[in-house]
């Protein structure tokens, strides 16, 4: 079983890794490897890899072809549906999943039916509620991809959680409520849940954090929250986890003793383990169908049911075979679920404490071996937290030997409590809640204390071959005490810590990062580092700097920024800049004359060189409008502009064969000619109309938003060189709409990057 789950598991990522699904039948492939597993021992590994390849290759062509086609992008149809889960506030609207029943006739989205959509209901006259039946007129949009490590990545988040298009109510358009979800239903339940803890008042810096533990809706919990517990090395507290589970089930367990206590004197009485299990399971079913099943707590839940299984039919199952029996069911439920963090940080946890457990000294006391499980998991689980995260919580260890008993014993319990009591004692429910919220509170002031004294640390995201080295040390490490060489695994977790490659003093790369609604740069030589552009502002009041720039940067390497240039005086090229100046060193300063954010030590920028390469000139537009800087990468034989105004004062510096413009769609379409030769990279979509009226000139266009970043290079000879630096990470789930769109038909050039 350990074996067999093991190799599914490598053919579920094997599938998860390719840039396209392979041509597979992918049932018949299934059922040929279901009868493989009758054969020899070797073939049987090879039957389960298949097997798992199979499963997930199948699941993922099932939803790549429900998925919205390009073609439906930007088009608007009339659907009606249901809201699946509890939506959430989304800027000034609403963001919920959607599971559509019937289409406008004629209109498709996908090639097979949806399974879900997400929906952002911007403006909403009013809130909608979980399980409610809407008619919407939605236009949908495509999700653009990030394909460098530690961005966010939309296309595979889609993956992830089985959406398969993303959608925005029409403004002004006619939305209905259809039906309303029936009063004793889970969807109403939760929705009353979550409304009654959001009007609780919440004692400071634990806003949120019950609701989160009661119903799983973490979308209350404030950023300043969130930033304490992740510091930490504490957020999967604020998860319905294991931990979680197994406190409910055990509260069961001491309910059923209870109860069997009076059962035993009458009779026809049931076993203490017929008596006690049910209540157990049925305890911990209630609590995960609370969390309407979430993928966490779905993974949790089997990893509790299946040593309660063993038990009730009096088997007796190893540790490891049981891991190994959740794992597959897990996979097996979740085909997808290697793609998220929890999954490995949830198996990693569970695999290092069994390996504590097992190198258990005779006679230790059990603070003893809490300490030795504690420190085992927070050194074996650093690569995971670096890969995922970025930073590494020095407080993780101090903050956890606390922290976890603290909330396992005090929070959650009279949280639970207060959603017992409820129905019956709203004033004793919310006393609950408000110890509830005084033991997070006292645990806050720990947290802070611990962050004062152990900021995380952030270091640059390792790749594939580090990571590799990395999760072979933390192996030694927690092999047992009689293997030799297990202090090689120190070396090899240190392997982590060796910085990347860094770029040759006399090149420069330069990358165009990926955003709809800015335009942003990283330029770098040696070690300096230049950034153009901050991004704009998201409707969750995250910007792009936080989104894109930073997590680029720290993939990099690269903690400061020797210039910034602020290519516009608007809120698509500046809104990161406040987060760009909070996050690191910022050495200088350049903004165009009457920034509305002076900053210290900075100043307008003007024409001037800032390497062999690279000048920064002042343009303005020919109508007198707002001026602004640009970008000047000169090669021998081809230019790289980069400006996000003033086109038309720099459009003669790239009319040279095999040039660059890279731009704003926003900048491209107050042009009155198309570039002559030029590239052109845009972030943001034009008007089709805007394209369609530039028939002459050898040009076309490249949307940034669709293909991930771009890199270019300029070496020391002055030559100039582009790639696709996203090919070569994008994953099945990126490839629709990653195709360059060209000019019109009348004028085809092909915009492939060598």
């Amino acid at each position: 079983m350990r074996s067999g789950t093991i190799a599914w598991l490598c053919g579920s990522i094997w599938v998860l890794l390719q840039s396209e699904l392979p041509l597979m039948f992918w049932g018949l492939s299934m059922v040929a490897a279901l009868l493989a597993l009758a054969l020899p021992r070797p073939w049987r590994l090879v039957a389960w890899f298949v097997c798992g390849a199979c499963w997930t290759g199948w699941h993922a062509a099932q939803w790549d072809h429900a998925r919205a086609r390009p073609d439906a992008l930007a088009t608007q149809i009339e659907t009606v549906g249901t809201i699946e889960g509890l939506p959430r506030p989304y800027g000034d609207g609403w963001r919920f999943l959607f599971r559509p029943q019937a289409y406008e006739a004629g209109r498709r989205i996908g090639s097979t039916l949806p399974t879900r959509w997400q929906v952002d209901w911007y403006a909403a006259p009013v809130a909608p509620g979980p399980g409610e039946t809407w008619r919407f007129t939605l236009r949908f949009r495509s999700p653009g991809v990030s394909a460098y490590p530690g961005a966010y990545d939309p296309a595979r988040s889609m993956l992830r959680r089985g959406v398969s298009a993303l959608a925005t109510v029409v403004p002004n358009a006619t939305a209905q409520r259809q039906a309303s979800p029936d009063w004793g239903s889970l969807a109403a339940v939760r929705g009353h849940y979550a409304t009654i803890m959001a009007d609780v008042p919440s004692i400071p810096g634990t806003e949120g954090v019950l609701r989160a533990l009661a119903v799983a809706d973490r979308s209350a919990i404030p950023e300043p929250v969130w930033a304490r517990f992740r510091d930490t090395g504490t957020a999967h507290l604020l998860a319905i986890s294991g931990l979680h589970i197994t406190l409910v089930a055990s509260m069961g367990v001491l309910f059923g003793m209870l109860l069997w206590r009076v059962w035993i004197h009458l009779p026809g009485a049931p076993a203490r383990r017929d008596a006690v299990l049910p209540l157990a399971v049925m305890a911990a079913t209630g609590y995960a169908a609370l969390a309407a099943f979430s993928l966490p707590t779905t993974r949790a839940l089997i990893m509790l049911l299946v040593p309660l299984l063993a038990f009730a039919t009096r088997r007796r199952v190893s540790p490891s075979h049981g891991l190994a029996l959740a794992c597959l069911g897990i996979l097996i439920i979740d085909p997808f679920a290697p793609l998220d963090a929890g999954f490995w940080l949830s198996f990693g946890a569970v695999v290092l404490i069994l390996a504590a457990v097992a190198r258990r000294p005779m006679h230790t006391s059990a603070l003893g071996d809490w300490l030795r499980i504690q420190a085992l998991l927070c050194v074996g689980l650093v690569p995971i937290t670096l890969a995922t995260f970025g930073h590494v919580p020095l407080a993780s260890f101090p903050a956890n030997l606390v922290s976890i008993p603290w909330v396992t014993l005090t929070v959650v319990p009279a949280t639970l409590f207060g959603v017992l009591l409820y129905p019956w004692a709203p004033a004793a429910a919310n006393g609950a809640w408000r110890v509830a919220e005084t033991c997070l509170s006292a645990l806050n002031v720990y947290l802070d204390w611990l962050i004062s004294y152990l900021p995380p640390i952030s270091f640059h995201i390792p790749g594939a071959g580090p990571m590799t080295l990395a999760a072979i040390g933390v192996a030694l490490m927690a092999a047992p005490s009689g293997m030799p060489g297990r202090w090689v695994g120190a070396l090899l977790l240190g392997t982590l810590l060796m910085p990347p490659a860094s770029s040759v003093d006399n090149e420069i790369e330069l990358s165009v990062l990926a955003s709809p609604r800015a335009l942003m740069v990283v330029a770098a030589q040696g070690s300096h580092t230049l950034v153009y552009g901050s991004g704009g502002h998201g409707r969750l009041g995250a910007d792009d700097a936080v989104r894109v720039i930073l997590p680029y940067l720290a993939s990099r390497g690269r903690s400061a920024i020797d210039v910034l240039v602020v290519g516009a005086d608007s809120g698509g090229q500046r809104g990161g800049v406040r987060s760009l100046l909070e996050a690191g060193s910022v050495g200088r300063m350049l903004q165009p004359p009457g920034f509305p954010w002076p900053v210290p030590g900075a100043r307008p920028c003007r024409d001037e060189r800032v390497s062999a390469f690279v000048r920064i000139r002042m343009v303005r537009t020919r109508a007198g409008g707002k001026p602004g800087c640009a970008l000047v990468f000169q090669g021998l034989e081809a230019v790289l502009v980069v400006a996000a105004t003033g086109l038309e004062q720099v459009m003669d510096l790239a009319q040279t064969e095999g040039s660059w413009l890279v731009t704003t769609a926003r900048a491209l379409q107050t042009l009155a000619r198309a570039p002559e030769t030029a590239t052109t990279a845009l972030a943001g979509n034009p008007e089709q109309g805007v394209l369609a009226r530039w028939t002459n000139g050898r040009w076309c266009h490249w949307r940034i938003q669709d293909t991930g970043p771009v890199a270019f290079a300029l070496d020391a000879r002055g030559h100039l060189t582009v790639t696709d630096r996203a090919a070569s990470r994008r994953g099945f789930w990126g490839r629709a709409g990653a195709t360059p769109v060209s000019a019109p038909e009348r004028n085809p050039v092909s915009c492939r990057l060598t």
